[in-house]
């Protein structure tokens, strides 16, 4: 994944709350996937309407989840970043990415550049949910995001379009696998039943 966008995020005040507006989300995710579709030697066409919808579903999602936030902070803003990957997968704003005439980042690695070949509209999509993730762990709780091997793994990334091309919350699973977390396959969308929950994350949140 490229997080380069998080440094931006970072320096949006009070993040976890400014992306719960409509026009501070659009803002932050067309420039999200632009920036990372440059790197990546893509370009990417938005429909803005389905990632309005996606932001709408989220939003909804994340409200019937709200106590969860109380028991474990840092986990919640993961949990609540995967369900958002979650509605922009199911919704697919992103679409008709193609090779621009650009050099790709010399400074990313292979492994990196296979998964973006592989499923363009995928790595866009949580490059984007990660970087926010980690800017708001920045923020909030002066730690940040270390993906875990698995991230990098082709294989995973197999897997990770062909569940969610059946059932797209299963990107809140692979979510948490990429941040180092085990995740609650049977119930993705039940904060309350995290496994991370009284306890703090520790393989992600360093």
């Amino acid at each position: 994944m490229d997080l380069t966008l998080s440094k931006e995020l970072a320096r949006i005040p009070d993040l976890r709350h400014q992306i719960r507006s409509l026009h501070r989300f659009r803002s932050s995710f067309n420039r999200g996937i632009d920036l990372v579709a440059r790197h990546m030697n893509m370009v990417a066409n938005i429909n803005e309407s389905c990632s309005t919808l996606a932001f709408l579903n989220w939003a909804e999602k994340a409200d019937q989840n709200k106590p969860y936030r109380v028991h474990n902070s840092p986990d919640s803003c993961l949990f609540t970043c995967g369900l958002l990957l979650a509605e922009l997968i199911r919704t697919a704003p992103v679409t008709s990415v193609k090779e621009a005439h650009r050099a790709v980042d010399a400074s990313l690695p292979v492994e990196t550049r296979a998964i973006a070949e592989f499923w363009p509209e995928g790595f866009l999509l949580t490059s984007y949910c990660a970087s926010l993730l980690d800017a708001i762990l920045q923020q909030d709780f002066k730690t940040s995001v270390t993906l875990a091997p698995v991230a990098t793994d082709i294989r995973t990334w197999w897997s990770f379009r062909e569940n969610t091309q059946d059932d797209p919350s299963a990107a809140i699973g692979f979510f948490d696998l990429f941040a180092g977390q085990e995740p609650n396959w049977p119930q993705l969308e039940a904060a309350s039943l995290r496994h991370a929950l009284g306890s703090e994350p520790q393989l992600a949140l360093q």
